[in-house]
């Protein structure tokens, strides 16, 4: 056995210390070492092939303590034996070639002691460089017990008589293997500390002081949001911080929002068929499985308000629909279609319509038809199903288009579409209605069929027992006091319909029915509960496997549950019988319109299952056939207004374009209306976002000729002329924005005869509130002539007359700049040379600011009108009570 692989002096071997040092070959440097170790030195014998163990060497000996490389003076001190004579030691050379006897060297001797370290027996077979000539041992000093403690474990330190020596060659092998992989981890380990501390180091790049340097020509706020970016940028949404200067800046940004229409409005997605958009989705879609979809469409609630765009050039706020012709009714509903894909998960809005209440059935008809021509003809999809909620206009257009419950699809050309009904909005229905009326049902008790009578009551009386309980656990314990008379937001929730038609509740109804704490007839309404949570899940599985107890909350496939069920459950709710009472309390049986909806979804996605699956389709996701993708839009657009308000036409407009834009990507809404759809979006429309130089520039109205040619007579001219001349009230903010338009207007132009045209005293009557709004005692405001005040009131007059008639009209700007030219006379403003350019500078003025003036007068009459309506409404039912 190699001697270098055991210490000379203790016999540790190497896998059991830190590091082996040979004897040097310098022979003076060789015998200094044996001497301070108790080894008698040999003339002719070397030691060089020979090794010491880090062990008898001080840390003051090495030059590195990570490397373990000695100094070149280094002499073992350690297990030194100097205060108390030893025998001499000789070395004989078959030392290495014998096992150990694993014997200990602790020893009563009165040889001072190392503090209770154990050293190696020596070799057998021979007389140990440990022991004197009597073969006493001798003991080491105190200080080796701490190079003991600081050393590396043994592979065998704990097992009893098993050490490297009585192992196998094999096993001796495998050793090797283990250490050598050990070394290996430890390096990379060292390598991963390094690599992590760099990573740190690139994550905390705001901290860098390179980095800090790009910041210092930008503002505090600009600094700040890039810093706060590369801070998060690796953080999950839910693991990122920010720091109270940081929402201060969010917070300006959104407040800043409206200032963004200006650039949103570049995007060509108005009010009705947008072909373009339709055409984009052609191109998008390249797989046959993608083309299957659905059209979804739902009304949101807007407010009733005026805005001029002056980009599109148009007052919006108007109700707009197709085939309605041009109406000047204030539009309070939003009408918006979306596609939604029923193999891959994709939507895209499609088209909206404005509407004042709900959208007429012979109007929506007619919506309903365009989008649908528009999907196949230019689109190139194909539209399976329409889904809607169960809203009395939706009924009857579909009904008016041949949809029924036994047959539920209409015919748009050649195609036949099926029509199915919202199943949460059913759910919720449902609900509703058995809260209010009680419901007959067909109970098979003991192998007979018996009528009896579900109940609401017994839920709530099901809730106050459990609310009694002293324990902290509850059965029913996410249903609250809202969840049973729900009112204001809660009535429209669908969570708290599920949650109150659950699995849980009705097990709880049919522990207590079991307990005898509930009547016999309890087991009505636990049935019914049961069997409305069975049939919701039948429509709202979203994966191929279904969870235990859930056999039909999955995919739709060839082999799956829901066919078998679908057809009892067509049975089952065909027995519902809802209990109302007349106003002449008489007690009626009859079948709501959320029954027969349950019934034609029923039929409608079978039919849909079916014409899929012969088109090569798997399964199909029942979750994908309801409004949530649409929803989820409006909560969308509400938030991105600033509120959950209803937003107007055109915070809907603009807020539509930048949800799209966004990609719909939101996070989920605490409290939202229904669950987080899992569709992305088909387009954001990007591409036509094309902004170039042309389509900057302001566009100059050209004149075109109205029907309408003479608006005003000639007396309203001399009338304002008499009431500028006496400086009545009502002329004095017409002077003051006749002298804000001459101050526009001299700006470019520098002609005198001009000048004192348009211009005249400050003590002129109609010039007294410019006089008493200047600031200082020098004359900064300009003080228009009585001719400028007359002409730009009568120009305000019959732009005002002009769009009681005209105000629906695309290009108002222009409707309204010919009827101020051809009405008022301009000619005694300026001179011959500058009259065409005084002329259109003046009438540009006027629109420009008389247009937005105009909206925000109607919107203040139409406020007020509401007022009084409502208040009149209040005063009528005190009257009735009384």
């Amino acid at each position: 056995m190699p001697s270098s692989k055991y210490c000379l002096v203790c016999g540790f071997s190497k896998d059991e210390v830190e590091k082996m040092h040979r004897f040097p070959v310098n022979e003076a440097k060789s015998k200094v070492w044996q001497e301070n170790m108790g080894i008698k030195h040999v003339p002719g014998i070397k030691l060089s092939n020979h090794v010491i163990c880090s062990r008898h060497f001080s840390p003051n000996a090495y030059a590195n303590l990570e490397t373990m490389k000695l100094l070149r003076d280094a002499v073992p001190t350690l297990f030194s034996c100097r205060q108390d004579p030893i025998q001499e030691r000789v070395i004989e050379m078959d030392v290495l070639s014998s096992t150990n006897t694993g014997e200990s060297f602790v020893t009563n001797s009165p040889v001072p002691s190392c503090s209770g370290m154990q050293m190696r027996t020596p070799i057998a077979g021979c007389r140990s460089l440990f022991t004197d000539q009597e073969g006493e041992p001798v003991q080491s000093s105190s200080g080796m017990q701490q190079r003991a403690t600081a050393s590396r474990r043994s592979l065998f330190r704990g097992i009893q008589g098993v050490s490297r020596i009585s192992v196998t060659p094999r096993k001796k092998r495998l050793m090797n293997l283990v250490k050598t992989k050990e070394a290996h981890i430890r390096n990379l380990k060292r390598i991963c500390k390094k690599k992590r501390n760099d990573i740190k180091a690139l994550t905390n790049i705001e901290e860098n002081p390179a980095v800090r340097n790009i910041f210092d020509g930008m503002t505090n706020s600009t600094a700040s949001f890039l810093i706060s970016q590369l801070r998060c940028a690796r953080r999950k949404p839910h693991g990122r911080r920010w720091t109270t200067e940081e929402k201060v800046i969010a917070l300006a940004v959104l407040k800043k929002e409206p200032k963004m229409l200006q650039f949103i409005k570049k995007i060509p997605f108005h009010s009705g068929i947008n072909e373009h958009l339709f055409q984009h989705i052609a191109k998008c879609i390249s797989k046959d499985e993608d083309k299957y979809c659905a059209l979804l469409f739902d009304e949101m609630d807007i407010k009733e308000h005026l805005q001029y765009d002056c980009q599109a050039d148009r007052i919006i706020g108007f109700e707009e629909l197709d085939g309605s012709g041009e109406s000047k009714k204030l539009a309070n509903k939003a009408l918006v279609f979306m596609l939604q894909g029923l193999v891959r998960n994709w939507k895209q809005p499609i088209a909206y319509y404005f509407s004042n209440g709900a959208c007429p059935a012979g109007s929506l008809k007619v919506c309903i038809e365009s989008v649908l021509k528009a999907c196949h003809q230019v689109a190139k999809v194909d539209v399976v199903a329409t889904i809607c909620d169960m809203g009395s206009t939706n009924v009857r257009t579909l009904k008016e288009m041949g949809s029924s419950m036994e047959n539920p699809c209409i015919i748009i050309g050649t195609k036949k579409i099926f029509t199915m009904f919202d199943p949460p909005h059913l759910l919720k229905c449902t609900y509703s209605l058995f809260r209010k009326h009680n419901m007959l049902l067909s109970i098979d008790v003991a192998g007979e069929s018996q009528q009896m009578e579900a109940r609401f009551g017994d839920v709530v009386k099901a809730h106050k027992i459990d609310q009694s309980t002293p324990l902290v656990f509850r059965a029913l314990h996410k249903v609250k006091a809202f969840h049973l008379v729900p009112q204001m937001k809660y009535a429209m929730k669908v969570n708290i319909a599920a949650q109150m038609m659950s699995h849980t509740v009705a097990a709880f109804l049919y522990t207590l029915l079991s307990r005898g704490e509930l009547e016999q007839r309890t087991l009505a309404t636990a049935t019914f509960v049961k069997q409305v949570d069975e049939l919701f899940d039948s429509f709202n599985g979203s994966k191929i496997s279904p969870p235990d107890g859930k056999a039909v909350k999955c995919c739709i496939t060839e082999n799956s549950a829901h066919h078998e069920y679908w057809r009892k459950a067509f049975n089952i709710i065909r027995q519902w019988h809802f209990q109302r009472y007349t106003t002449t309390r008489k007690l009626r049986t009859n079948k709501p319109p959320s029954q027969t909806g349950w019934l034609t979804t029923i039929n409608a996605i079978q039919g849909i299952w079916a014409y899929l699956h012969s088109r090569g389709v798997k399964s199909l996701r029942p979750r994908s056939l309801n409004q949530d993708p649409l929803e989820n839009l409006f909560g969308g657009i509400r938030g991105g207004c600033g509120s959950g308000d209803n937003p107007t036409a055109a915070q809907f407009s603009g807020s539509l374009k930048t949800q799209i834009l966004n990609g719909l990507t939101h996070q989920k809404i605490i409290g939202s209306n229904c669950e987080e759809d899992e569709h992305q979006l088909l387009s954001n429309l990007t591409e036509f976002l094309v902004i170039s130089d042309q389509a900057e520039e302001e566009v100059i109205p050209t004149m075109t000729h109205l029907e309408q040619s003479q608006i005003l007579n000639d007396n309203v001219a001399d009338e304002i002329a008499k009431a500028v001349a006496v400086g009545a009230t009502a002329t004095l903010s017409v002077a003051y924005v006749s002298g804000f338009v001459a101050k526009k207007i001299f700006e470019n132009l520098d002609c005198v005869a001009c000048r004192s045209q348009m211009l005249s005293s400050s003590k002129d009557p109609h010039n007294l509130f410019i006089s008493f709004k200047e600031w200082a005692e020098e004359e900064h405001l300009q003080y228009p002539s009585e001719a400028l005040v007359v002409a730009i009131g009568h120009a305000v007059t019959v732009l005002e007359r002009t769009l009681e008639d005209h105000c629906t009209k695309p290009s108002i700007s222009v409707v309204v700049s010919e009827a101020i030219s051809e009405n008022v006379n301009f000619s005694a403003l300026s001179c011959n040379e500058h009259e065409n350019t005084v002329t259109k500078n003046i009438i540009r003025a006027v629109w420009k600011i008389g247009l937005p003036w105009w909206c925000k007068r109607k919107n203040q009459l139409n406020l007020q009108t509401r007022k009084d309506t409502r208040s009149k409404k209040r005063k009528v039912k005190k009257f009735q009570h009384v």
